[in-house]
């Protein structure tokens, strides 16, 4: 019986122990979740000052959420290094990263990720070919709107707008920025 008693003892032990290194596990990958968001936001504010840095710290990102299969960790790093590539000029590049990130984000069903790269693509070819700009903005505003994602609705009017002014479409143009306006001022 004392056998018996120890056997429990010792396998009620291991099992307790067992669950303190999974809670650990569980602790360090949310841990390292939080360090892929908090670099890819940190890269995505430098975009406008240094491109370089930006690339170099949603890569950073990237190594990381590949290594914890973070797939939505793994897209928003794709789509920060496409954003810094485009601040660059580096179109094809900017294309690549921005296709990579899509594919992830529609493998882990994330349709504001989508929407977002959606816009990307469209900034990227606004001064290259208003058609694929338009076409890929309209993408975006579809998902946006069918998510009620307020802010990024607003933006996308503003840059369809943009694109409008651009083709010398004045009207459509002020159709988009009124529309756009009235969004940024609620």
């Amino acid at each position: 019986m004392k056998t018996l008693n120890l056997i429990l003892i010792v396998l009620s032990f291991l099992t307790y122990t067992q669950s303190i290194q999974n809670s650990f596990a569980n602790i360090k990958k949310i841990s390292d979740t939080t360090k892929v968001i908090q670099l890819n936001n940190q890269a995505f504010r430098s975009r406008l000052i240094n491109p370089d840095i930006t690339i170099s710290e949603a890569n950073k990102a990237l190594k990381l959420a590949v290594k914890i299969n973070y797939i939505n960790g793994i897209a928003e790093s794709y789509r920060v290094i496409g954003v810094g590539n485009s601040y660059k000029n580096s179109i094809d590049t900017a294309i690549e990263n921005y296709l990579n990130a899509l594919s992830y984000f529609k493998r882990n069903k994330n349709l504001e990720g989508e929407a977002k790269v959606y816009n990307n693509i469209g900034n990227l070819y606004r001064d290259i070919d208003y058609s694929k700009s338009l076409e890929n903005f309209e993408k975006s505003l579809r998902i946006a709107t069918k998510l009620n994602i307020r802010d990024l609705i607003a933006g996308l009017k503003l840059n369809i707008g943009t694109a409008y002014q651009q083709r010398k479409n004045y009207s459509k143009a002020l159709t988009y920025y009124q529309e756009s306006l009235s969004m940024f001022e609620i």
